[in-house]
This record gives structure tokens, C-alpha cells and sequence, in this order.
């Protein structure tokens, strides 16, 4: 018997999902928002938007 296991996420899956949590955070916080920076715990990879 196999384990289930989630479907892996490309990079571009995740950049998507990072930018859709910026656009969410940006809608709410509006000029509030100073940076957002989202990181990766297997690969490092980090997007700053200011």
C-alpha cells in the first residue's frame, strides 16, 4: 500500500499563489503594506515587492 502524498507544487505554482496572497494583503492593507516576503523552507526563493 502507497502513501498518499499531495501534489507537488512547481515554482510557478508557488509564485502564483504568493502573488494572489500579495494582491490580497495589498487590497486590505493598501498603503499600510510596506513589503511582503514569502519564503520557501526546501528551496530558497523570494520575492520583495515594495
Amino acid at each position: 500500500m502507497s502513501k498518499w502524498k499531495p501534489q507537488e507544487f512547481t515554482t510557478e505554482d508557488r509564485l502564483q499563489v504568493a502573488n494572489e496572497i500579495f494582491d490580497t494583503l495589498l487590497s486590505k492593507y493598501n498603503e499600510q503594506l510596506i513589503s511582503v516576503a514569502i519564503l520557501n523552507g526546501e528551496i530558497f526563493e523570494m520575492e520583495l515587492k515594495l
